[in-house]
C-alpha cells in the first residue's frame, strides 16, 4: 500500500497524483535532478516540474510482470 505525501518524487517513476483533477491519475515522473532538487512530471497531455504541479504523491508504482 501507499500512503499519500506531499513531498515530491526524488526517484523516476510512475506515481499516483492527486491534484487538480478531480481523482487521482497516473503520472510518469521521467528524471530528477539531485543538485536542484527538479523533477519532470507528464500526463497524457502535458510536462510540468513537480514544483508546479503541487499536489500529493503516492508511488513510485512497480509495473506489473
Amino acid at each position: 500500500m501507499f500512503s499519500w505525501t506531499e513531498d515530491p518524487p526524488t526517484v523516476p517513476g510512475w506515481y499516483w497524483h492527486k491534484g487538480r483533477a478531480t481523482q487521482p491519475e497516473l503520472v510518469q515522473v521521467s528524471w530528477y535532478d539531485k543538485t536542484n532538487g527538479i523533477c519532470c512530471v507528464h500526463d497524457m497531455f502535458s510536462t510540468w516540474t513537480c514544483e508546479e504541479i503541487g499536489g500529493q504523491w503516492a508511488g513510485p508504482v512497480t509495473p506489473p510482470q
